[in-house]
């Protein structure tokens, strides 16, 4: 009898932990209405979405994004012009805002789940944010009926999954629409992302159920407010009915935070409305925009730069280098010498990594992060080194150099000491430890490839010195961060 009770309490306890992980994540409420619901349709429309925009060129970094949030068979095409300046970037975290269209309430609901979930998967919540802006201010909280029908955040999801390997979500949705909330909400933003990777949205669509010339002519001045870059005159546009956006307080709070951040510039990708698409009926559209706020260039955001990337001469001139010197070393064992020709930027000494695969797989990375020959000796040394003299791995040989694929980090930036660990950012820097005599290396690209957050990257970066996970955060560990151009063959 003791037994059975036994059974069937673990069995009831089994079964209420399962409830309440279900309960922690917020489910799909539009899938199959605003976008297919099963995840190979779902996949096969944003790709086809995706496949037909060309991405624009920016020299600077993107800030915030201004995406619309329809059906998908209405508005998904304009917003795959934003998402498609993502590819090949990564961000920590997604901060997703959008204004309430279901529920009422004052203030501003942070979602507080551990996962909002889509047809292609759960996307996780970054809990430590969420909780931080929860406890700034009596004004941020979590209503979770406020969530659970709203389309604007769960739209976003499907395109995100496609062009980030990997991030962490924090889903806003505002309230009654009120500049203090906006100004409230902006500061606790700024707050606590300060220094994190991090990538803001705004969900919105533009004028509703105009005709298709009157509705043109308000969202035109929708957009060109937006353009100015001015949270505050956006907001002021939107009381006195100049035009229309129902994600007004979410677009005029990302402006806000954007501009605080640095963006210097808000650039129209796309516009189009509802009657632009076979199924529209133009005599009542509603507006889409898909809009990029940047900084002007990347040093700006970085701060580090201090060399010119390499243009694509510079880049295969190298990349030749690179393959001969393995070649000249596996047969004859000495080093070619090689001069900067015409190339002047070749002469400049800067620190580079060679990294060397096979079949898909390391088979060797060795680099300097400072050097006293120019780059264009410094390639032809390093790239030696990684084929011959990497000790994780045997030396290639003369059999192997066909079938190697060469690529190169050639740096932007020397060594930048930071007192802040905050300063690093995945995906934009490489990072150096150091403690007493014992120190690690990650390049920028590798957390990302392993899709490690911060904290992961440090306590790896620990193990690689033969350290305890832990010892990052030691008053006597050193950091330095650095930047780098890639390519290869």
């Amino acid at each position: 009898m003791i037994n059975k009770i036994s059974l069937i309490t673990i069995f009831l306890i089994f079964s209420m932990n399962k409830l309440a992980v279900a309960r922690d994540v917020r489910s799909p409420a539009v899938a199959g209405s605003f976008y297919p619901g099963s995840p190979s349709e779902l996949r096969e429309m944003v790709n086809d979405f995706l496949r037909k925009v060309i991405p624009k060129k920016i020299e600077g970094e993107i800030i915030a994004l201004i995406v619309p949030h329809a059906g998908f068979v209405f508005s998904g095409e304009v917003a795959a012009y934003s998402y498609k300046q993502l590819e090949g970037k990564h961000f920590d975290t997604v901060i997703l805002l959008g204004d309430s269209h279901r529920v009422r309430f004052s203030g501003v609901s942070v979602g507080n789940y551990s996962a909002y979930r889509s047809p292609l998967g759960d996307v996780p919540i970054d809990r430590d944010l969420v909780n931080k802006l929860i406890k700034e201010n009596p004004q941020i909280k979590f209503h979770p009926q406020a969530h659970q029908p709203e389309h604007s955040l769960e739209v976003q999801l499907p395109f995100l999954q496609t062009v980030l390997k990997d991030f962490k979500l924090v889903p806003i949705i505002m309230g009654e629409r009120s500049l203090e909330t906006c100004k409230i909400l902006a500061d606790a933003l700024i707050k606590h992302t300060k220094g994190r990777n991090v990538l803001f949205i705004a969900s919105t669509d533009l004028s509703h159920f105009h005709s298709y010339a009157r509705a043109t002519e308000i969202d035109k001045r929708a957009i060109a407010t937006m353009k100015k870059l001015d949270g505050k005159l956006l907001f002021q546009g939107l009381e006195e009915e100049k035009y229309e956006l129902c994600g007004g307080a979410a677009t005029a709070t990302t402006m806000i935070v954007a501009q605080r951040l640095g963006a210097k510039q808000s650039m129209l990708l796309k516009y189009a409305n509802s009657g632009d698409v076979p199924l529209g009926d133009k005599s009542r559209v509603v507006g889409y925009a898909s809009m990029m706020l940047t900084t002007q260039t990347k040093e700006k955001r970085t701060g580090i730069e201090s060399f010119q990337p390499l243009d694509e001469k510079a880049q295969r001139h190298l990349i030749r280098i690179a393959r001969q010197s393995i070649q000249g070393y596996a047969t004859t064992g000495a080093t070619p010498k090689f001069e900067p020709q015409d190339l002047k930027v070749l002469n400049e000494r800067r620190g580079v990594f060679v990294t060397i695969y096979k079949d898909g797989r390391m088979r060797g990375c060795i680099g300097t992060h400072t050097s006293d020959v120019p780059l264009v000796q410094q390639v032809a040394r390093t790239a030696i080194d990684a084929a011959f003299f990497d000790r994780r791995f045997p030396r290639l040989t003369p059999g192997e150099v066909n079938d190697i694929k060469i690529e190169l980090s050639v740096y932007l930036s020397g060594l930048v000491k930071i007192n802040d660990i905050s300063q690093y950012e995945i995906g934009r820097h490489g990072i150096i430890m150091r403690k007493g005599r014992q120190g690690a290396t990650f390049l920028p690209k590798v957390p990302v490839e392993q899709g490690w957050d911060r904290k992961e990257t440090l306590e790896q970066l620990c193990r690689k010195a033969g350290l305890q996970p832990d010892v990052w955060r030691d008053k006597d560990v050193e950091f330095y961060i650095y930047s780098t151009q890639v390519f290869g063959e």
